[in-house]
């Protein structure tokens, strides 16, 4: 098939949803395909049609999903409707592409991975996160063993929207899958571990606070923070500390939303502890950078930092290497006069921001930056696998893998206990 793949999308309220916001813009600007229906049966999909280009538009979905002229189906509406739809899909020979979560539970998914294999079709889910480029570049550089034997993984999420509480969305399934799967992307399944729910946010009736411990199968230790509704929301952070540094994958945002960024920390002074301060949005740095830390000697009696000294001068280093001056800065207020100019500088010098290189970022330029470009690179991982008949990644199984994993750690919360993972 050389020519372009026709995709109908499939959702509710598509003018003003998550399909607006990423996957018509993606179709848009993706070289060899284009979206050629849409069916919305809240909303009328004549006037997004129009606005997109469709050549098709319906109310019912099953009218979309049967048409001959639809190549892949896209489904991007409510959770509790994903399950018929990919059915209807798989029984009428299309390869899907279906949002995260893939379903509500893990039997469904269980069965939606069968049928999908007995029909012999191509299948993705939403898991942007395995194709942003910071998140695979990190993967590579733990692969060829850039920081050594992994010792250990600290992971937070904090995005500043509140959990949604219907079937099959909330913090956990939504936003921490999301993030849970980058760590199984990265570094492996987990073998083991604990979890605590809370509920902070009024009007919230799912847990917005998500703690998870444990193990992976290597025998690394991990710990995951996932936590919503906050106004300051700080977005995504992954430490991986090995033996010969660490690495550090950021992104202010939803990663898949916003691009990441990779940093690599070397302990130059011995690396037993850390300092980090959150850069404040907007500086100079902070398209480079969420956050900076610095190592610091354990003997070291004197702290780097009164008040908000240490922030600003690294925040000052880093804004001006990010616009290509040189790297000194003025003493700021409040610095412990231990640590001087020069000490800072040095302990900047630990902190290494990694380029990610451009063969990461290949395929998608011409899509608009932003959402877009994390569905788009879904899109082209998806039409690759038709046009060469291999195998896709993520697919069903990968989302079968990631349902079972947060239905252990919502067992492990509701019981209080450890569970074993696999």
């Amino acid at each position: 098939m050389s020519r372009a793949m026709r995709v109908g999308v499939i959702g509710a309220e598509l003018a003003r949803g998550w399909a607006t916001r990423a996957h018509f813009p993606a179709l848009q600007g993706l070289p060899g395909v284009e979206l050629f229906a849409v069916a919305d049966p809240e909303q009328s999909a004549t006037a997004v049609a129009d606005q997109w280009g469709a050549q098709f538009a319906c109310a019912n979905p099953t009218e979309l999903v049967t048409h001959r002229q639809v190549d892949i189906v896209t489904i991007a509406g409510p959770v509790p409707g994903h399950d018929d739809l990919v059915r209807t899909a798989l029984a009428a020979g299309k390869h899907v592409f279906c949002e995260w979560p893939l379903t509500t539970n893990v039997q469904s998914a269980i069965e939606l991975r069968t049928l999908a294999a007995q029909s012999g079709v191509h299948h993705v889910v939403g898991l942007r996160g395995r194709a942003d480029p910071g998140v695979r570049f990190v993967r590579d550089l733990l692969a060829r063993g850039e920081i050594g034997e992994v010792l250990g993984v600290t992971l937070s999420a904090a995005p500043a929207t509140p959990p949604e509480s219907s079937a099959g969305e909330s913090l956990l399934t939504g936003d921490g899958g999301q993030a849970l799967d980058i760590l199984r992307f990265c570094l492996g399944e987990l073998a083991e571990l604990s979890a605590t729910f809370a509920t902070r946010c009024p009007g919230v009736n799912s847990p917005d606070q998500v703690l998870v411990q444990g193990l992976l199968e290597s025998g690394v230790a991990i710990s995951a923070h996932l936590q919503a509704g906050a106004p300051g929301g700080t977005g995504f952070r992954m430490e991986v500390q090995g033996r010969r540094g660490a690495l550090i994958l950021a992104c202010p945002g939803r990663i898949g939303e916003q691009e990441s960024t990779v940093l690599l920390a070397r302990g130059s002074r011995g690396g037993a502890s850390t300092i980090a301060s959150r850069m404040p949005m907007g500086s100079p740095a902070a398209r480079i950078v969420s956050t900076t830390a610095a190592m610091a000697e354990p003997e070291t009696v004197a702290s780097p930092v009164e008040g908000d000294g240490f922030e600003a001068v690294a925040s000052r280093v880093i804004g001006a290497r990010a616009d290509g001056r040189a790297a000194t800065a003025p003493a700021g207020p409040g610095l412990h006069p231990s640590w001087g100019t020069a000490s800072v500088l040095e302990l900047m010098s630990a902190l290494e921001v990694l380029p990610v290189p451009e063969s990461y970022r290949s395929g998608v330029a011409t899509v608009s930056a932003g959402p877009a470009q994390g569905v788009a690179r879904l899109y082209a991982e998806l039409v690759r696998a038709v046009r060469t008949g291999t195998p896709q990644d993520p697919d069903f199984t990968t989302a079968v893998g990631l349902h079972c994993l947060l239905d252990t750690v919502a067992e492990a919360a509701s019981s209080r206990r450890c569970r074993s993972f696999g």
